[in-house]
């Protein structure tokens, strides 16, 4: 991200931010200037993040976004923004989406630009594949596995948590698990093109909790961690899976838990280092028209 933020400037102060908090409609002219500019989603990122258009409707579709990043990038970390018009057909919703989420940022395309999250009827404990390619709840977590790589912003969510909250939590209440949780951590290697050895995912390594000079950052998903060293043949750090227990039983509360229904037409973005999300198990229409896809995003920052 572009600033490195305390853990105050980052916390949700004991309660979940209000709706209205996080909420933001679209105004009507930028919704009109995306139809004007951009016939698919190919059209916006070239527009938008190749020829880096600085004047004109382009920029203010950009002005307009950057206006209101400054409530993801510190506390509440989380920004909705909302069409009133229910009845936008897909492509135009989708080059909506795109565009907001180019003017954020870079867009990661290492599993595309924008990546449909839909059951593909497979199962993530059966083969290294990412949670969101199957129905199944996710359990709290942040994007990514890969030591070197995690996106400042993830777009889609639905239930959301503050990890700097996390954190001042176990602090006070166990100070040695934010030690353990402190020290590089084994994870399973399931980034698309990359190789799942055991070489590989011994040195794929990195905190739980992490503060440093570039600001606080929480990596986690519980299932890759225990994967990852049952997959390596390493033994668990002592002491680790009672750190882990503790997140869980934090995350568990329902008071420290923002849940959000999205609606069709809901575009959802939360940073990523220190706001972690969830979602419950779904089955899917029997009538195959409607199949549940959500869209998501990975927006890199400049720094």
């Amino acid at each position: 991200m572009t600033k490195s933020r305390s853990l105050d400037e980052l916390s949700w102060q004991g309660s979940t931010p209000p709706l209205k908090d996080i909420q933001i409609c679209i105004p009507d002219d930028i919704i009109r200037l995306c139809s004007t500019h951009f016939n698919d989603v190919e059209e916006v990122t070239e527009k938008l993040i190749e020829s880096n258009a600085n004047h004109g409707a382009l920029q203010t579709i950009k002005d307009w976004v950057q206006d209101s990043l400054g409530r993801i990038e510190k506390a509440p970390g989380v920004l909705c923004y909302q069409t009133k018009d229910s009845k936008l057909p897909d492509n135009q919703l989708r080059i909506l989406y795109c565009t907001i989420a180019c003017a954020m940022g870079a867009l990661n395309t290492r599993y595309g630009a924008l990546f449909d999250v839909k059951d593909h009827y497979l199962d993530y404990k059966k083969e290294a594949i990412p949670v969101s390619k199957t129905k199944a709840s996710t359990g709290f977590h942040t994007d990514s596995t890969a030591a070197e790589y995690s996106p400042d912003i993830v777009g889609l969510l639905s239930q959301l948590a503050n990890a700097a909250d996390l954190y001042n939590w176990m602090n006070k209440h166990y100070p040695e698990g934010v030690k353990i949780l402190s020290q590089p951590i084994i994870r399973d290697v399931i980034t698309p093109g990359t190789v799942n050895s055991l070489e590989t995912i011994r040195k794929n390594k990195f905190p739980v909790l992490n503060i440093s000079s570039a600001g606080f950052r929480f990596r986690y998903m519980r299932y890759w961690i225990t994967t990852g060293y049952e997959k390596s043949n390493t033994p668990v750090p002592e002491g680790l899976n009672q750190a882990l227990d503790r997140i869980d039983e934090y995350l568990s509360v329902d008071e420290h838990i923002l849940t959000f229904n999205m609606e069709r037409g809901d575009m959802l973005f939360v940073n990523n280092a220190f706001i972690c999300h969830s979602r419950t198990s779904f089955e899917d229409s029997p009538d195959t028209g409607k199949k549940r896809t959500l869209v998501r995003a990975w927006i890199n920052k400049s720094a």
